[in-house]
């Protein structure tokens, strides 16, 4: 039996915030025997997406009304059908996540490969986004256009950041 980490983001989706980020901290933290049960109020498909390219499969039980359960875990399988529509938010259902790797250029293109990027997403949507350096520019620029960002260094170097663009567009 997996140990579960339980990670309940109802109150952040409701109040607008996005917590992919630390999703993503918490995912990258699991061990091998461990599963990661993150509570939504809805059925995360892009994240579902992400995480099974990164090697954790998933299982998602929709409870009742805002009230879904994806269990993420290397344990659990990374292939098959995902449902494509009709489980999301409403704000989200356009959402996908888009990865840009930027490493290896140099300024400024990064910030304009990143921001190319964003101006093509639907609300809601997100980027995962590799750079070389710290992106103290672009997290500047984000702010200036209404997106919530997260940066981390990544133990491997470099920088990875989780961008979302709000559901007002």
């Amino acid at each position: 039996m997996s140990r579960v980490k339980i990670l309940d983001v109802r109150d952040e989706l409701r109040a607008g915030r996005h917590p992919l980020p630390q999703i993503l901290a918490a995912a990258t933290e699991l061990r091998t025997s461990e599963r990661l049960r993150v509570i939504a109020i809805f059925e995360p498909i892009p994240l579902i997406h992400l995480l099974r390219g990164k090697g954790l499969g998933c299982e998602s039980r929709h409870v009742g009304p805002e009230h879904w359960e994806i269990d993420f875990g290397r344990d659990l399988p990374t292939e098959g059908p995902i449902p494509k529509e009709g489980t999301m938010a409403p704000c989200c259902s356009a959402s996908g996540m888009i990865n840009v790797d930027a490493r290896g250029l140099e300024p400024p293109e990064p910030i304009v490969q990143i921001l190319s990027a964003y101006e093509t997403l639907a609300p809601g949507g997100s980027i995962h986004a590799l750079t070389d350096r710290r992106p103290m520019h672009l997290l500047d620029a984000l702010a200036e256009r209404g997106a919530s960002a997260d940066s981390r260094e990544l133990p491997s170097g470099g920088w990875e950041t989780i961008i979302q663009k709000g559901c007002g567009g």
